[in-house]
């Protein structure tokens, strides 16, 4: 497991695009941190942010967003924990800092043994690098052996022309030439105290309780956890968790590969990396993590458009595009004349926008783009489940997202949506399966219930 620890302090050059009506960001430029997770790929990424950084992301998620939209484009979902710390302050050096690192850095060595830990401070003031390193090195010191302990007083001095390295030879007594050779007498059987048994087995069945209590509530890290502590469950199940314990951690080809190597590829259903993400979106929403599903689906709505309109109007946006990114080649536009057909239409709206192009695809731009391109009679419906799917989910959530700090309930998400998470996410797999080429087999869908199932039966 690789772990990016980044400090980040006001010199990380991320910029903003934010949405012209609500405020909120919705792209963030190439920074030092982002162009580091762009070559490590790091399994998870731990901010560090004190005072003035916390502050930010507390206002606007803007690193989290920014880490989001990477992955997005990299194909994978980035795991990224938020260390805020608003009571510390981040732009001179101080002892607090430092003690607060040491101890941040000693957890995630303690709960991480086996992990590579990469540092990242270019995202940070110079001094974050002193400090770091101060709390890196602060408990490795090893101790001082003990002084050997003296010589009693009565002790006999050796010689000092004794040879202390040969063997002294120790005299054997030869046996008598009448006597009897000793009878073998055979090894006892080993005999198991039945009360450690007992006790063992006891262990054993508690240990596979909460194995299944986690499965069944799809916590496979913790029951890996849970798992390494016991001896005595099959090499199957352990390998067939390990896993399933990647997936929404690595990418999805990782990912298969070890669903390949236990021979469980055919569990998965199918499927490539936006499968995969809108499974654990509805992951999140069977597990009731409503905040980790408001904030995790804004990235692949504009992934599901682009394949809509690829496959409904035979339009590859990625030509348009500058490669390996999502980000608008505005010279492609113009050459391609293309620069026109991002206004919305007077056909779906009674006060069009201009539809001005940022740096990033948006899913404004693409329901525009649908809008221009499309025939009203023959295309309707399929415009107006685009415009659904922007303004219903992403547009409301997004802004609710950003200014909601406490844990929110599905009335609070209905008083913005007038729709449960439950609902948002049929939605949500109705378009992909109704206009997208991305692969959602029934298989797909029911995945995670036939991990599950298979994990319970290798655990008899």
């Amino acid at each position: 497991m690789k772990i990016l620890f980044a400090p980040l302090g006001l010199q990380d050059t991320l910029t903003e695009s934010r949405d012209p009506d609500t405020g909120a960001l919705t792209s963030g430029a190439e920074s030092p941190l982002l162009a580091r997770c762009r070559k490590e790929m790091p399994d998870r990424i731990v901010l560090y942010l004190p005072k003035e950084t916390a502050a930010l992301q507390a206002q606007d998620r803007r690193y989290v967003q920014a880490l989001a939209l990477l992955g997005m484009e990299l194909g994978t979902a980035f795991d990224v924990r938020a260390e805020s710390r608003p009571e510390i302050g981040g732009d001179a050096p101080s002892q607090a800092l430092t003690d607060d690192l040491t101890e941040t850095l000693n957890t995630i060595r303690t709960d991480f043994p086996d992990a590579e830990l990469i540092i990242h401070t270019d995202s940070a003031p110079a001094f974050f690098a002193d400090a770091v390193q101060a709390a890196l090195t602060a408990d490795r010191t090893a101790a001082p052996a003990a002084d050997a302990a003296p010589l009693p007083d009565n002790a006999e001095p050796i010689p000092a022309d004794t040879d202390i390295t040969a063997p002294a030879e120790i005299p054997v007594s030869e046996p008598a030439a009448d006597a009897a050779a000793p009878a073998e007498i055979p090894a006892a059987e080993p005999q198991e105290d039945p009360a450690e048994k007992a006790a063992a087995d006891a262990a054993d069945a508690a240990i596979r309780n909460v194995l299944k209590t986690l499965i069944a509530q799809f916590e496979y890290r913790s029951a890996l956890a849970v798992a390494k502590q016991s001896g005595s469950l099959p090499d199957a199940f352990i390998r067939l968790l390990e896993a399933a314990a990647l997936r929404g951690t690595v990418g999805v080809g990782a990912m298969q590969q070890a669903f390949r190597q236990c021979g469980a590829e055919a569990l998965l259903g199918g499927g490539n990396q936006y499968t995969d993400y809108y499974l654990q979106l509805a992951l999140y929403v069977r597990k009731k993590m409503y905040g980790e599903f408001v904030h995790a689906v804004s990235p692949i709505l504009p992934e599901i458009i682009i394949s809509a309109i690829r496959k409904q109007f035979g339009l590859d946006i990625n030509k348009y595009c500058i490669y390996g990114s999502r980000k608008w080649d505005h010279n492609k536009l113009v050459l391609e004349q293309m620069t026109g057909k991002f206004k919305e239409s007077y056909v779906y709206h009674t006060k069009p926008r201009p539809g001005n192009l940022g740096v990033y695809v948006t899913t404004a731009n693409l329901s525009a783009l649908i809008e221009n391109i499309s025939v009203p009679k023959k295309d309707g419906k399929i415009m107006l489940d685009t415009l659904k799917l922007r303004s219903e989910i992403e547009e409301k959530l997004r802004g609710f997202a950003y200014y909601s700090v406490q844990p929110f309930t599905v009335a609070d998400l209905q008083k913005v949506n007038a729709r449960s998470p439950e609902e948002m996410i049929v939605q949500i797999r109705d378009y992909i399966r109704n206009y997208t080429d991305i692969p959602l087999s029934d298989e797909a869908l029911r995945s995670y219930d036939a991990i599950n199932e298979k994990l319970i039966a290798l655990l008899g």
